[in-house]
């Protein structure tokens, strides 16, 4: 399982998780049984658990069957802690849960480097492990080994007994509530973006300044840590505790709560845990084939919607006309007054940049992808960059933009009088396919152009007004209508999404834009529209603009001058029309031509 085979992630999910909380906080007043109402406390604890599993597998699109390791350490650390070491139990809970957190941090380090598969069968060997260790032997004289361990109870006022009944149950729905709503208002803001920007491509958010391995290993942390806390409170009602309740199974049945309830949701993994806590008692009368009508349930939810009981429910309330999100799209566009008059391209630059390659050589292996690469792009100017494919051009893009290291050469950005030296003008890239995050709306997606200059914008409230009115000022110049501005990216056009990539480059004011093949799967008429936007662009304000095409006759129209790239090696380099007329690079793209045929 990959991050594109995990369905959409949801924004605006607050109001949702208000009204579970709300509804959850209703079930504990009503005349329920003891053991149905310590069922439902249970479910809460365990979905403290699955919303972290959601931020890691909903959101990220990194699947994981280990996190029932951590819920276990949570729950033997506080026990252990309390009853051994005789720490007051809730200075045990934090206890477990800073420990848990440091090794998750440990872990993750090494365990994130596996990739798709590799990752599902490395929490699975995590979980192996550690219910190895909570049940042998070694550290039997801890953990009680197969026979397990009691669990102290918390006692208020001598009085209040937080592990039984009622006051358990609104324990457990106290740090729920706490839990969900606070990730539930993260999912809107940047980190919530930035997960659902590493979960679209890694290259894309290298692009933008983001680290993937330090976003990947910050929300792994991060669930946890919230597993820990779910194991904390298990403990808090269970009792005891032993190893088989927090051993492979239980991991699998935490990723099917996320999942039954709905990735990517917040409030869908919290109905999905209480749910498929407290489902199976109720399934007592079919006898022994109980497990056979629960697995069949499970399948029925898998099978009939991806999208879980929070998919469901949504379209269910979109048919009738409704929107639970809030603020809705149309209520929550900031103020953008004064929008249009922000110079989004030339910032606060004192002249335009230009580019310099000077002998950049790239392998992979054994195969040299680029062979001393010498050229440059004159500032103000539109530079081609040209050639069959396998030329290089890719290669070459990707140095450019720091996603990858040359073995030699250097590339640099300058004014003619000197490399910048305050470091705010800088080189963005486009995408040859699609780029952007489709859970997020075209506004976001433009936003997060200005990631890198978040120190310079700041993070206060004047900061938060400045990034959208600067990406509503780049999506005017591109060319994006204002109504348009609010849509989820998924439900763009071909043309509309290299604009919107385009207006993402062109947000931080960059020196120099790069557009890898702008043009794309585009018909003549939206290549037109490119067109005329790229030399819009360039007129206004002199930004200097490299591009990789392979429309030779598109090319003719919108550059200066051209490069020409051939097996890793600069085959010719000059006015466009002097390079795209030469023998050579007739010859590069159509073998041999004979004289006075026209390119």
């Amino acid at each position: 399982m990959s991050a594109k085979h995990i369905g959409r992630a949801h924004g605006s999910v607050w109001p949702a998780c208000l009204v579970v909380m709300v509804a959850l906080a209703l079930v504990g007043l009503l005349p329920l049984g003891p053991s149905l109402l310590f069922l439902a406390a249970t479910g809460m604890a365990w979905a403290v658990a699955a919303v972290g599993l959601d931020a890691f597998s909903g959101y990220l699109g990194q699947p994981s069957f280990g996190h029932a390791a951590f819920i276990g350490a949570g729950a033997y650390g506080s026990t252990i802690l309390a009853g051994r070491l005789h720490w007051s139990l809730p200075v045990a809970m934090l206890g477990a849960v800073v420990a848990v957190a440091v090794l998750s941090a440990l872990i993750g380090s090494v365990l994130l480097r596996l990739k798709e598969f590799g990752l599902v069968l490395g929490t699975f060997f995590l979980t192996f492990v550690s219910t190895s260790l909570l049940s042998g032997t070694l550290l039997a004289e801890w953990t009680g080994a197969a026979s397990g361990l009691q669990t102290p109870q918390l006692v208020l006022a001598g009085s209040i007994n937080l592990s039984d009944g009622v006051a358990y149950y609104y324990t457990c729905w106290a740090v729920l509530a706490i839990v969900a709503l606070a990730s539930a208002a993260l999912v809107d803001a940047t980190p919530g973006q930035l997960l659902r920007l590493v979960k679209r491509s890694d290259a894309v958010a290298r692009s933008l300044a983001v680290n993937p391995d330090r976003v990947r290993l910050a929300t792994f942390v991060w669930s946890a840590t919230l597993a820990a806390g779910a194991g904390c409170l298990i403990s808090l009602g269970a009792g005891y505790i032993s190893p088989e309740n927090f051993g492979v199974q239980a991991s699998i049945m935490l990723f099917a709560m996320v999942a039954v309830g709905g990735l990517g949701s917040i409030a869908g993994p919290v109905v999905g845990a209480v749910a498929l806590t407290a489902l199976p008692s109720q399934l007592q009368f079919a006898q022994t084939g109980q497990q056979v009508l629960f697995a069949s349930l499970l399948l029925i939810v898998f099978v009939a919607g991806r999208g879980g009981l929070y998919g469901a429910a949504n379209s269910l309330i979109h048919r009738f006309g409704l929107d639970l999100r809030w603020p809705r799209p149309a209520a929550r566009r900031p103020a953008l007054g004064g929008a249009e008059d922000i110079d989004i391209i030339t910032g606060d630059a004192a002249a335009p940049a230009g580019l310099d390659v000077e002998g950049v050589s790239l392998s992979y292996g054994g195969v040299h992808a680029l062979k001393g690469v010498t050229f440059s792009v004159e500032p103000g100017s539109v530079h081609a960059l040209v050639g069959p494919n396998g030329a290089g051009k890719t290669s070459l893009l990707n140095c450019v933009s720091g996603l990858e290291a040359p073995q030699s050469g250097s590339i640099n950005l300058n004014n003619r009088g000197g490399p910048e030296s305050d470091g705010r003008r800088t080189l963005h890239r486009t995408f040859q396919h699609q780029a952007l995050v489709s859970d997020l709306t075209v506004l976001e997606n433009v936003a997060l152009g200005l990631y890198r200059d978040r120190g310079r914008l700041g993070r206060n409230r004047s900061g938060a007004k400045v990034v959208p009115a600067r990406a509503h000022a780049a999506l005017i110049a591109v060319g994006v209508a204002p109504a348009r501005h609010h849509l989820a990216g998924s439900e763009l056009s071909m043309a509309e999404s290299k604009l919107v990539d385009l207006a993402r480059g062109l947000v931080g004011s960059p020196a120099v834009l790069v557009l890898d093949e702008p043009t794309a799967g585009l018909s003549a008429e939206e290549m037109g529209t490119i067109s005329d936007v790229i030399t819009h662009l360039n007129r206004q304000s002199g930004l200097t603009i490299l591009v990789v095409s392979h429309h030779v006759g598109w090319i003719r129209t919108v550059t200066h001058r051209a490069t020409v790239l051939v097996a890793g090696r600069v085959l010719a380099d000059g006015t466009t029309e002097d390079v795209l007329a030469s023998k050579e690079t007739r010859r590069a793209f159509l073998g041999e031509v004979p004289d006075g045929v026209a390119s």
